[in-house]
């Protein structure tokens, strides 16, 4: 009930341009611009969650097979479950989202980034920012599933 209200409120307070779906390729963010780009990813599509994966991690110059494995991997390319509730990690709950980023040790970072990893564009950004960092460090638990750079039977096992 309470998405229903937020969801409502959203709608009702945010202009018709900001709320229209992009059109597909997603124009990719520049680093600095990660945040600025002014629709919600929440009620797109899997095709355009992909689509800015795929933009946002080649304008980065990151490899976008192994980044869109590891979100496929770590959630089936999903930022909240059918319900709409947000898609919390199975071994620990703190794990939230497309690429499950845990909220005890990026929550607060995220926040300074101005990036809201609640949300499928926030959680794409800020991941795309950890792989710039660190590599696919932070997804390492998952490397048994990603690794193979074909996650496509886990990817459509999910859905």
């Amino acid at each position: 009930m309470n998405y229903i209200i937020g969801l409502l409120l959203t709608v009702a307070t945010t202009s018709p341009i900001a709320m229209q779906a992009p059109t597909s390729p997603v124009e990719p963010p520049s680093v600095e611009g990660l945040h600025s780009i002014p629709f919600d990813l929440k009620l797109s599509s899997k095709a355009q969650i992909e689509d800015y994966i795929v933009g946002t991690a080649t304008s980065l110059n990151l490899p976008v097979v192994k980044i869109r494995e590891i979100s496929k991997c770590e959630s089936g390319m999903r930022q909240f479950k059918q319900d709409g509730e947000l898609l919390r990690g199975i071994v620990n709950s703190k794990d939230v989202g497309l690429f499950q980023v845990n909220e005890f040790y990026h929550l607060e970072d995220s926040r300074k980034m101005g990036l809201d990893i609640h949300t499928a564009k926030g959680n794409i950004d800020y991941s795309m920012h950890l792989y710039s960092k660190y590599g696919d460090s932070p997804w390492i638990a998952s490397k048994p599933c990603w690794s193979h750079t074909d996650s496509s039977s886990i990817y459509e096992a999910l859905n």
